[in-house]
């Protein structure tokens, strides 16, 4: 005959084990409902790589302060190319045309790009992709956006040797066919304005550059999608001494 002090021995070890069974199925249910919701993620159409049909790993949205580059303006950017490129080209003339769909935050950042550059925009590729996130679109109005974005420079490179005398300056060896600077000449002005600044006269030489460098969104236009230019975020113009020699 069971004792009484053994039957209640019995049922209290019975209540812990069916406890232990409930909160292991709660864990069990708990993490079947993690793995459904991964599950349902990772089927989204965004989630799907359109071309492979392989599943895409899918990262937050960066803050502000996760962006590489967040000193540099995109005015920055294009007048380093065309450092870049004058330090290492024979020609004289720089022409940069780049396009893409970019995503901006709130701040004018570049937080997305795609790849636009193609025969029909007559692209340079010149920029990596990688080097313009984070980089922030100057004059571009607060707010984020989603735009078709085209980064031009257009820069020729003006190589004289010059005579400075007094309050003149002319050509003794020149490109092309030109002998000297008409009066009015902005070449002139910049060179004896560069001279007198310096404080020095007579023979040397001089490089001048001179062009623009603009940041427009656009439209499609028939087969193009960058057919028309639909605003001018910010246009510079460029007209400076490079270079000075005496």
């Amino acid at each position: 005959m069971t004792k009484p002090e053994e039957k209640t021995d019995s049922l209290a070890g019975d209540s812990e084990k069916a406890l232990a069974d409930l909160e292991e199925l709660s864990r069990n249910i708990n993490q079947s409902l993690e793995n459904l919701a991964k599950i349902k993620e990772s089927l989204e159409p965004a989630k799907i790589d359109p071309k492979t049909g392989e599943l895409l790993e899918v990262k937050p949205e960066p803050e502000l302060e996760e962006l590489p580059g967040t000193a540099l303006n995109m005015s920055q950017i294009l007048n380093q190319q065309a450092t870049n490129f004058f330090d290492t080209a024979t020609n004289n003339h720089f022409l940069l045309k780049e396009f893409f769909i970019a995503e901006v935050n709130g701040h004018g950042q570049i937080t997305r790009l795609k790849d636009e550059r193609t025969v029909t925009n007559q692209n340079s590729n010149y920029l990596n992709i990688a080097d313009l996130r984070g980089v922030r679109i100057d004059s571009l109005s607060s707010g984020m956006q989603k735009l078709s974005l085209g980064l031009i420079t257009d820069i020729q490179q003006y190589k004289y040797k010059v005579k400075v005398k007094k309050n003149k300056v002319r050509l003794y060896q020149t490109q092309g066919f030109v002998e000297h600077f008409p009066k009015d000449h902005q070449h002139a002005q910049l060179t004896l304005d560069a001279a007198n600044n310096a404080g020095v006269k007579g023979k040397g030489s001089v490089v001048i550059m001179e062009g623009y460098k603009e940041v427009a969104s656009y439209k499609p236009f028939e087969y193009n999608p960058f057919g028309t230019k639909d605003k001018t975020i910010m246009k510079e113009g460029i007209s400076r001494i490079e270079q000075l020699d005496f």
